[in-house]
């Protein structure tokens, strides 16, 4: 592609392909020395055949290659074999009408040579024939070039079009054929021994960086091909005709086939994992399983060709119950592995596996949707098939007595995707170790002694992650995952020492996340995602953090790129900028995000957010990849049947980005979707859809994969309601074009064409010393190579050989250039051990106790060579080149290495070292920033102790390695971290400082009347274990040395509590307990006068004043409220005054006795006689009596004048007449009274003046 880019400038570009297909092909064109006719310039080796190209024409020449495949199979079936003379071949030839150029310019040339001695006549014989990578005819038309080269394994041919070159010169005739015709836009040539198909074209410019596509289609008349552009082109641009989709096929299965998963082996086969509903799978002789096992899915596995056209393998794997594929991957020798679920008692395994017995669950019925039904719940197994897929190499189950496997909760806040119930992947090592991550519902799932999470976090879901060996013997490792909400894990990444970075969703508040982490709360309301690094040996979690927003956020999947920067592909319900940091491409208000973060999960480098910007997520994603140039691959599903049973925002595919030469611009709403993104997210690289019109093309969970070249590897589910309008290629030629059922397995494998090299080569791994070790390259794309032996010789030649001059193990690197790459460079390292007959030992090991480690070599597909290792003490397999050490104590292993023809004893010494080390407890500082020294006992074990202030250990706080002690000064609660012994040994633990930061709360002041008892509580809050203190202790009765204790003092009095904690900070709390004055004045009540007549006043009054008060009966006294009120009672009534202040009442009572009235005598009454004479004794004449309210005294004379009238009961008569003393006489009065109560009373009689 970058070749294209440089030629913009220069002139326009036709490129019309045609593909022939072989696994790890670079086509050799060899040329003619004459050894053939004169007429051929150069030869190539097809599938099938051969093709020869000569001046202004090609000839095909094609053989039946089923034919020979009999022939050579004859003697082992005993069958006389055919005669090779009478084969049936095929030749036809295109020429180029009108062409007259005869110069071919051969470049690339390959370091093999051909020799050719055929018959007897030495003139055609020839040696030191050349072989290049690369043809050029120059001018075969008027300024067209054609050019022939490999890519991706096919070989292909193009025609360059310089300015003012015309396109419609190029007329190509096919002659010899059977039948030539133009079938939906495809060419196909057909022979008596085959069919060639050449796919209908595709074109597109580049203009202004952007890639425009132009409609390009074959012209066919009379059996000359042409090229036609319908709708024009602009010539002043670069055109480009690129197909990118190498097969698309159903499976052919006539039963219902649910596609799960994909994967991909280093040959460039596709692998598909399915369910199938019963008998109608298509299964291939020789395969492991050719029968339905039972129950209503088995898992159904097929290993597709390169071309897709036709299957290697294809399989059931079950057991009498459902089972689902999960995750697929293929080792270094193209074995495949299959994680998954079962709910099958009898699910295969292997001898010796890690666990055969089905640990149990609880029924889950998944047939709507889905269509299995887990009626014994379901655990996880693994299995291992064999490279041609005729046996079971390994196989286990593994879980506890929940359900395992299954993303299903009582909740089911992270099942967000129809199908995200089958989520979890399956990753492997260099060593051919396998990882899973999942999720588990089992409290007693099998984990490592020294797992870094031993127990399930407490809620309903748990992830988990685990590594086994290469056989799933041996659980290498295990742990769970999670916190107090539901977790699982979908997604593992391994950087370059094998540390795990695993990625899922979660809802735990207490989710494992590192100091400094991106997010390092939960802050989601349905769910968070989270990243989390483990160590290698799966003890410890190195970083952690929570990644999302406010809302809904879960990861999907989780790649690294060479410098173990982390990026991360999953949804969000988040409608903003949250997800968007220094990228220039992004479509606001979209549901999928991708993130790159900083190995350490501290920091975010860049994020984006892509779909249609309909408010939701477009796609539920199913594969992702980091290429080596940093591009960012992805592909996804959406539509209709990510509405069905879910809980979800999620939109149709409608509206996303497509890209000039975009596969398929238009979509139904219900298909996939395939993305590139550049490295920085400044630019979509490529966007297109893939699906059909009619079927909503979707996945039933799993995982699909991109291979290190940027290929597709993908598994649908297609086809659905009986349609067959998946996309299919090459059609005709695929393994299926037709869905044979409600739904089928579809497959596709898709190249972007991307301009990357990467470095590869074969080798045998074990040679004798002398022999020739050969080095087979199959890097792609490169224009040098660079070798390196290991032993100190170099080469630069394409496919080097190597003699080797001592026994020993090498290290064989081959570095790889070529300008034109995104990358430029790459590089890649294998071993080789030269065997001598002879012995030699291997570098050491060094390990903990109760650790282990991994020996030997990498693993090896080749059957000659064999491994004995003795003692078998701590070693898993003593019959592989790399078994898992756990010895107690430091042991020599020999090691037996033979390829059959010589043998080596080599020695390996596992090194144990017991390290020990005692760390204070964790300790509270009572002021912050005191100076603090903390040591490391060792016990002599080691005298390297490493302080640190994080479990990264990039800083050192004590002054050097020798020192086992620091001195910190800590500001806030701070956790150290210390590390023992050396790389390969060494034991870790903390210490955390913490800042004494207890509260005691008290009210400031309370109250209390004289001799009473009252309780002081005091809330204390401290992590700490606390002393209690309360002071003074002479009225305290009870409770002292706690927080609650009961006074009776005799005065106001301040209480204190000193809390002190072990290392003796201490804080203090005073409380006043108020003495009530009301309870020590003098207290009375009185009522004056205490005895009065009906109606008459009283007046109340309490001692002491200022204070609160409540008189009763409330409507008998004239303000119940004060101290003094008043009263009128109209009978004897006991008055009552409660008295109070904020702590205390005081109360106490009084009674006013109200006596009868008698409005007449003897109550009341006028006296008979009085003597005015001046002595103030009875000088004055009153009314007498009590109870008066009116009355009128009038008294007269003898002679009846009126000498006195009084209406005063106060106001008396002097014995005096208009001012003059009366003579002593008697004279007459009349009194007319109302008394209390308004009786009335009169009188009538006589006065005697006395003088």
């Amino acid at each position: 592609m970058n070749f294209m880019k440089y030629l913009i400038s220069v002139f326009f570009l036709f490129f019309f392909s045609l593909s022939f297909t072989q696994e790890n092909k670079v086509y050799k064109f060899i040329e003619n020395k004459g050894q053939w006719n004169s007429n051929v310039r150069y030869k190539t080796e097809l599938d099938g055949g051969f093709l020869y190209v000569e001046n202004n024409r090609l000839t095909y020449d094609f053989y039946d290659e089923k034919e020979l495949e009999h022939y050579f199979h004859a003697h082992h079936d005993k069958e006389p074999r055919k005669d090779l003379d009478r084969f049936n071949c095929h030749s036809y030839q295109v020429k180029f009408l009108g062409s007259s150029s005869n110069k071919i310019i051969a470049k690339n040339k390959q370091t093999t040579y051909f020799n050719y001695f055929l018959g007897t006549d030495k003139s055609k014989w020839a040696s030191n024939v050349g072989s290049y990578e690369r043809l050029e005819m120059k001018s075969v038309y008027p300024k067209i070039d054609l050019i022939f080269y490999t890519d991706n394994e096919s070989l292909k041919y193009d025609f360059v079009v310089f300015p003012n070159g015309n396109p419609s010169n190029i007329n190509l005739e096919y002659t010899g054929v059977n039948s030539v015709q133009l079938k939906k836009g495809n060419l196909v040539i057909a022979t008596s021994v085959n069919k060639v198909i050449e796919q209908k074209p595709f074109a597109y410019q580049t203009i202004d960086g952007a890639k425009v596509e132009v409609k390009c289609n074959y012209t066919l008349v009379n059996g000359v091909l042409g090229f036609e552009f319908p709708q024009g082109y602009n010539k002043s641009e670069l055109l480009m005709i690129d197909p990118t989709l190498i097969f698309s096929t159903f499976s052919g299965s006539t039963a219902n086939n649910f596609g799960y998963t994909a994967t991909f082996d280093k040959e460039g086969f596709l692998y598909s994992g399915s369910t199938a509903f019963g008998v109608g799978y298509p299964t291939t002789i020789g395969a492991y399983s050719l029968s339905f096992n039972g129950g209503i899915v088995d898992v159904a596995i097929s290993k597709y060709d390169t071309s897709g056209t036709s299957l290697v393998y294809s399989t059931y794997v079950g057991g009498t119950s459902d089972e689902l594929p999960h995750s697929m991957i293929a080792n270094s020798n193209n074995e495949l592995f299959v994680y998954g679920t079962t709910s099958s008692l009898d699910f295969p395994f292997t001898s010796g596996c890690y666990d055969s017995v089905f640990n149990g669950g609880v029924a889950l019925n998944l047939t709507s949707g889905l269509g299995v039904n887990f009626i014994n719940g379901s655990d996880i197994f693994v299995i291992k098939i064999s490279e041609p897929g005729d046996s079971l190499l390994g196989g286990t189950l593994i879980g506890g007595n929940g359900n395992d496997g299954l993303n299903s909760s009582a909740t089911n806040n992270l099942k967000y995707n129809y199908a995200d119930e089958v989520r979890g992947e399956i990753e492997i090592d260099k060593n051919n170790n396998i990882y899973v991550v999942s999720c588990t519902h089992s409290f007693n799932f099998p984990v490592s002694t020294a797992a870094f999470q031993s127990s399930h976090g407490g809620s309903d879901l748990d992830g988990i992650v685990f590594k086994m060996d290469d056989k799933l013997t041996t659980l290498i490792w295990s742990s769970y995952l999670g916190g107090n909400g539901d977790d699982a894990a979908y997604s593992l990444a391994l950087d370059k020492n094998d540390n795990a970075y695993v990625a899922g969703g979660t809802n735990s508040t207490d989710f494992a996340k590192s100091t400094n982490s991106i997010d390092t709360a939960f802050t989601g309301v349905r769910a968070d995602g989270f990243v989390t690094k483990i160590n290698t040996s799966g003890s410890s979690i190195l970083s952690s953090t929570y990644y999302g927003s406010d809302v809904y956020d879960q990861i999907y999947f989780i790649e690294l790129d060479r410098k173990d920067s982390v990026y991360v592909f999953g949804q969000t319900d988040k409608m903003d900028s949250s997800f968007i940091k220094n990228a220039s491409y992004f479509t606001f208000n979209s549901g999928q995000f991708i993130s790159k973060l900083s190995p350490d999960l501290d920091t975010i480098e860049w994020s984006t957010v892509f779909g249609s910007g309909g408010g939701g997520p477009n796609i539920s994603p199913t594969a992702f990849l980091v290429d080596v140039c940093n591009k960012i691959y992805l592909s996804g599903w959406g539509g209709t049947t990510n509405l069905f049973g879910t809980n979800n925002n999620a939109i149709t595919t409608a509206g996303m980005d497509t890209t000039a030469g975009a596969f398929q611009t238009t979509t139904d709403g219900s298909d996939f979707y395939l993305m590139v993104l550049e490295s920085d997210a400044s630019n979509i690289v490529y966007g297109s859809y893939f699906g059909g019109p009619l079927s909503a093309e979707h996945v039933d969970g799993g995982t699909s994969r991109f291979d290190r070249n940027g290929r597709m590897y993908q598994s649908v589910c297609a086809g659905c309601g009986f349609n067959s309008d998946f996309p299919i290629k090459p059609s005709p030629g695929a393994v299926s074009a037709t869905n044979g059922s409600s739904c089928n397995n579809g497959v596709f494998k898709f190249d972007f064409n991307l301009p990357i090299t990467l470095a590869d080569f074969d080798v045998s791994p074990v040679y004798c010393l002398g022999d020739t070790t050969l080095l087979l390259n199959k890097s792609l794309r490169g224009t040098s190579f660079l070798w390196s032996f290991g032993d100190g010789n170099f080469s630069t030649a394409v496919n080097p050989f190597h003699i080797y001059s001592a026994p020993g193990s090498y290290t064989i690197t081959l570095a790889v250039s070529d300008t034109t790459a995104c990358n430029f460079s790459d590089t890649i390292r294998k071993q080789i051990t030269i065997l001598s007959d002879s012995s030699w030992v291997l570098p050491s090991d060094t390990i903990c106790d109760s650790s282990f480690t991994q020996i030997g070599f990498l693993p090896s597909s080749d059957p000659r060579i064999t491994y004995s290792w003795s003692p078998s003490l701590g070693l898993s397999d003593t019959t592989i080149s790399n078994p898992i050490a756990s010895p107690f104590n430091t042991t020599t292993y020999q090691l037996l290495v033979s390829n059959g023809v010589c043998t080596d004893t080599l020695q390996l010494t596992v090194v144990v070292t017991k390290l020990q080390l005692r760390v204070p407890n964790d300790t509270t500082l009572c002021i912050p920033g005191t100076p603090i020294s903390i040591t490391a006992n060792t016990f002599g074990s080691t005298n390297l102790v490493h302080w640190s202030s994080n479990p990264l250990f990039t800083d050192q706080l004590n002054t050097s390695l020798t020192n086992p002690t620091m001195t910190v000064s800590p500001l806030v609660l701070t956790t150290y971290y210390v590390r023992i012994g050396q790389p390969g040994c060494f034991l870790e633990d903390t210490v955390r400082v913490s800042l004494f930061e207890g509260q005691i709360q008290l009210d400031t002041a309370m109250g209390m009347c004289l001799g009473d008892t009252s309780q002081i509580l005091a809330t204390v809050n401290s992590p700490d274990s606390l002393v209690f203190d309360w002071s003074p202790d002479s009225d305290i009765i009870s409770g002292d040395g706690t927080p609650l204790i009961w006074v009776s003092p005799n005065a106001t009095t301040l209480y204190t509590l000193t809390a002190t904690n072990a290392q003796g900070c201490s804080i203090t709390k005073s409380i006043r307990v108020n003495m009530s004055s009301l309870s020590v004045l003098p207290f009375s009540v009185t009522a004056v006068p205490d005895t009065v007549y009906a109606g008459q006043t009283v007046q109340l009054n309490v001692v002491p004043a200022g204070f609160n008060y409540s008189w009763w009966p409330l409507n008998k006294v004239s303000n119940p409220s004060i101290s003094n009120p008043t009263s009128n009672p109209t009978r004897t009534t006991t008055y009552g005054v409660s008295v109070s202040d904020s702590w205390c009442t005081r109360g106490s009572q009084v009674r006013v006795v109200v006596l009868d009235v008698i409005c007449g005598p003897p109550d009341l009454f006028v006296p008979n006689a009085f003597t005015p004479n001046g002595d103030n004794e009875n000088d004055i004449l009153y009314v007498r009596g009590n109870n008066i309210t009116d009355m009128t005294l009038r008294i007269y004379h003898r002679w009846g004048e009126k000498v006195f009238e009084s209406t005063n009961q106060s106001t008396g008569w002097d014995g005096t007449y208009e001012g003059k003393e009366c003579d002593p006489a008697v004279f007459v009065y009349y009194l007319d009274v109302t008394c209390l109560g308004g009786e009335t009373y009169q009188e009538k009689g006589n006065i005697t003046l006395i003088r």
